[in-house]
């Protein structure tokens, strides 16, 4: 057998480890399409289930949507050289560990392979899994993983290296991802460091207190959503602050640098733009220094939802 066609085990397998036949070279899309989903469970609906998913090497082709909702699926092994399409393992909810063992990569418009896996907690990076932009990592590969705290990289790998469970480019200029599941309450990012990549720090939940060196120069949109982030001091190189860089922070304090000279799009000083701000309930402490560009912005600040302070 050398292909597993459309929606070919929609109606349920029950199988605890699946090992698919060593010719096998393309799973079609939908293929195992919510088997053992937890979603139909709710509702009395027995699609079985897939514990453990053991991948030949002469599998290609993993298509889009083939085991979306495997819910109760927990480890996944890709032994070859194969290409892995749009949300082949959206919504797994119970996967806790991918293995690329093989040659893995991205399909040409591939998107949220492993998004909404709430449970995965460790993935070992194929040298060849290369993502076009950084941000595609956060927001589409690994979307509200939250319990990843191992993205293991080899050392053959040419793209990204890790260091203490955060993943950087191979070069250490761009810090591109604190892994959610880290459970470290303060991080020195390291000196060398130059760029805060978008959506970096996203959902690091329990992490307080970021500081970053002077050789930080750029910071990515988002860079610092949906945190518990209490203390930012942003280094004294940064020139311009990007939109939403503390989306959906509720109780925070920032340190802008005199070298801080506008915002993004030369919008002028626009607290919704830049802050993330979208209501009055939300707590946010700016410090700027006396004659700075934060402190002439600050003077005309709306009384809420900004907390302004000089210094």
């Amino acid at each position: 057998m050398e292909e597993i066609g459309y929606m070919a085990f929609y109606e349920g397998v029950h199988q605890k480890q699946l090992i698919l036949p060593d010719k096998l070279k393309v799973i079609d899309a939908y293929a195992f399409y919510c088997v053992g989903s937890r979603f139909l469970e709710k509702f009395g609906v027995d699609t079985g289930y897939v514990n453990r998913i053991v991948f030949p090497k002469s599998l290609n082709k993993i298509g889009e949507c083939a085991f979306y909702d495997c819910g109760k699926l927990e480890q996944i092994d890709l032994n070859g050289d194969t290409e892995l399409e749009t949300h082949c393992f959206y919504q797994c909810g119970d996967l806790e560990i991918v293995n690329m063992i093989g040659n893995v990569t991205r399909g040409e418009n591939a998107e949220e392979e492993f998004s909404y896996c709430t449970s995965l907690r460790k993935v070992y990076l194929s040298d060849t899994y290369y993502w076009e932009d950084s941000k595609d990592i956060i927001e589409g590969s690994f979307n509200h993983d939250k319990s990843l705290k191992e993205l293991i990289v080899s050392e053959k790998n040419r793209y990204y290296r890790t260091v203490d469970g955060v993943l950087y480019t191979r070069d250490m200029k761009k810090l591109i991802y604190f892994l959610p599941g880290l459970k470290i309450s303060e991080y020195y990012v390291p000196d060398g460091v130059e760029e805060i990549g978008v959506s970096a720090f996203k959902e690091s939940n329990g992490l307080e207190y970021i500081y970053l060196p002077d050789s930080v120069n750029k910071l990515g949109g988002c860079a610092f959503r949906a945190n518990d982030i209490k203390y930012v001091v942003l280094s004294n190189q940064i020139v311009s602050l990007p939109a939403l860089l503390f989306l959906d922070n509720e109780n925070l304090s920032v340190y802008v640098p005199k070298s801080v000279v506008q915002t993004e799009f030369n919008k002028g000083w626009s607290y919704t733009d830049t802050f993330g701000l979208e209501d009055g309930d939300r707590k946010i402490r700016i410090y700027g220094e006396e004659g700075s560009y934060i402190y002439y912005h600050l003077k005309f600040a709306p009384p809420f939802p900004i907390h302004s302070h000089i210094y």
